[in-house]
This record gives C-alpha cells, sequence and structure tokens, in this order.
C-alpha cells in the first residue's frame, strides 16, 4: 500500500500483503537562521514499500527526496509525522531501542568516493558493522563472512587487504553495497546509488542490486532523478515535487499512462520515451523556494495547464483507474 496525504484527503493504492516499511504525514522542516522561518523538505509524505518491491522515487533535485530516505533512515530526526517498521512505531526509538531497526534497515549512498574511509582496507570496512554489533565472535568466522558478502557482490578476495583508492568507482560502490548486506537486513534505501558512475558500470550495477534482491529477498527504496533507471528496477514509482508527492501507481502504468503534469514534463526528458503523445512541455522556470511555497499546487507556478483554482486550493489526491493516484485539480 502506497498512500498520498493533502490537506483535503488521502488516497491509498494496493502494493502488496506484506508491509514492512510505513511513513505517515512525515515532515522535516529544518530552521533558517536569522529568519524565523523554516525550509520545509518534506511536508507531508505518507507511503509503504512492501517485502520484494523496489519503490522509486523520483523528481528534481531538491524537492526533498534523499531528505526523505534519511528520514526513513532515522539518520534526520522527522520534525513530524509517524515511521512503523513491521506496524511498530519506531519515530521516537533513541540509544539502544533503535538498534535493532537500523540492523534491518540500510542505506547505499550517492558517492563511493566519499563514504568510504580511506584509512580502512576493504576487510575492514565490511567487517565494521559485525564488529559494532558482535554477531561472530571469532576473526574467523567474521572473515568468512566477510569473503561470503565479497563474493556476492562481485569482489575477488585478493582485494581483501586493498585500500579504497586502489579501486574504481564502480568497485567502490560495490565495497558500499557488501558493507550494507552484511547484516541480512530485510531494506536497503538506495540514495542515487548509480549517479556518479559511468553509464556502462550503471548497468553492472542495477543488475547487481536486482540480483541480491532476488537471492536475498530484499526490498527497495531506489531514489534517483534518471526515470530511465528507476523505469528498469522499480515495481512502483512516486513522484515528488517540493516536498509533496504528486502522483504514485506501478511503474507500467505510470510510465504508460502518467497523470501529472509534472509527471509527464518530467518523462518528455527520457530520450527514448516512446509515447509522445503523452509528452508534456518542458519545464520551464526554477522550482519554489521550500521555505516559502507557493500557496494552492505548489506546481502552479510552472504548470501550462493552471488555472485560477490551483493558486487557491491544494488539489485533492484522487484514485486513477490504473490503480494509482494523482494531486492533481485536473488529473
Amino acid at each position: 500500500m502506497l498512500e498520498i496525504h493533502s490537506p483535503v484527503g488521502k488516497v491509498s493504492v494496493a502494493m502488496g500483503e506484506t508491509c514492512i516499511l510505513e511513513g505517515i504525514n512525515l515532515r522535516k522542516w529544518f530552521p533558517v537562521r536569522g529568519q524565523g522561518a523554516c525550509l520545509k523538505a518534506l511536508d507531508g509524505v505518507s507511503l509503504r514499500v512492501e517485502k520484494g518491491q523496489t519503490l522509486g522515487i523520483v523528481g528534481e533535485s531538491g524537492c526533498g527526496k534523499s531528505t526523505l530516505g534519511r528520514v526513513l533512515t532515522r539518520v534526520h530526526e522527522p520534525t513530524g509525522g509517524t515511521l512503523l517498521f513491521h506496524g511498530r512505531d519506531v519515530t521516537s526509538l533513541r540509544g539502544r531501542d533503535l538498534i535493532p531497526f537500523r540492523d534491518r534497515v540500510k542505506m547505499i549512498f550517492q558517492d563511493p568516493y566519499d563514504v568510504l574511509d580511506p584509512r580502512m582496507n576493504v576487510r575492514e570496512i565490511i567487517e565494521e558493522p559485525l564488529l559494532i554489533r558482535r554477531v561472530y565472535p571469532s576473526r574467523q568466522g567474521r572473515t568468512q563472512r566477510v569473503l561470503e558478502t565479497m563474493e556476492r557482490v562481485g569482489l575477488s578476495e585478493d582485494y581483501l587487504d586493498r585500500y579504497p583508492h586502489e579501486f574504481s568507482g564502480g568497485q567502490r560502490q560495490r565495497i558500499g553495497i557488501a558493507r550494507s548486506i552484511v547484516l541480512n537486513p530485510e531494506l536497503i534505501i538506495c540514495d542515487e546509488p548509480v549517479s556518479a558512475l559511468d553509464v556502462s558500470i550503471q548497468a553492472k550495477i542495477i543488475n547487481l542490486l536486482k540480483e541480491l534482491q532476488n537471492s536475498l529477498n530484499l526490498s527497495y527504496i531506489f531514489i534517483s532523478h534518471d526515470l530511465g533507471v528507476v523505469k528498469h528496477i522499480s515495481t512502483h514509482v512516486m513522484v515528488m515535487y517540493l516536498g509533496r508527492v504528486v502522483e504514485a501507481a506501478p511503474k507500467e502504468d505510470l510510465f504508460a499512462s502518467p497523470a501529472h503534469p509534472y509527471t509527464r514534463a518530467l518523462l518528455s526528458a527520457i530520450p527514448d520515451f516512446k509515447d509522445r503523445t503523452k509528452q508534456g512541455a518542458p519545464l520551464t522556470g526554477e522550482i519554489p523556494s521550500p521555505i516559502n511555497p507557493p500557496p494552492g499546487c505548489r506546481f502552479h507556478t510552472r504548470c501550462p495547464q493552471a488555472q485560477g483554482i490551483c493558486t487557491e486550493q491544494d488539489p485533492p489526491a484522487r484514485p486513477l483507474g490504473n490503480g494509482g493516484f494523482c494531486a492533481c485539480h485536473f488529473c
């Protein structure tokens, strides 16, 4: 199940039967010093992630998708809303109470050049979560687990004692993936995991993620601005604009029949987008400030279909015949 909340209502879409992670009306506001205002990075986002599925989250830079990923992992504390893991409220957990959640929900970050400690070799990088959690009492057991994990992600045993600077970007990302799966998580949040890599390497990493999903029964939240990549890996897609969800649907339906004008504009940027009859006009202008978002529909300042009601009222989340929903007055 995946949901949108807006000031005028809520719509739900069935995504499966086994819910792993659920966010309800999540908000993340960052105070702006000296202005007495807040940057509203997330402003009422709800979703559910089902076992074995991949939820793709797309939108322009600044729409809040990376902030959402960090809120879902509790790297950022939410300003408001509720976060449930297997039905248990983990929104306010602290310290040791949060450990079981963080064991089961991991994150893969965008830039493999920044996230690996240059002073640690591959063995130490992948082994560190095992040491922290004291999963294996012996060094031999930990080493065996590290080697098994390296094999899963396509890294040779010969790399065990080498350091990050000795590897290519794709190899470093494989090391990061190995670290994220070494504790057998259920859900991995992938925050632009291939955007810093060459195109040929991107395909290999995406295929690796799909293989791991099948073999380990993983669920993914895949955050990206590249709709082509999202189309390849996702089962469902959620489109964000200025801290809110504007459309969500099963992947095939969203790409075949995009309902929101913003979604259509994003799809028009895909070079091989086949159905040009559903293509929207190219986006013009800049995203409004999340410190002072426009009233009514937040997209109306750039929308070619905007009318008077769009400047005055938040659009309701309307169910669509394809099983998705769209937050637009004219969907």
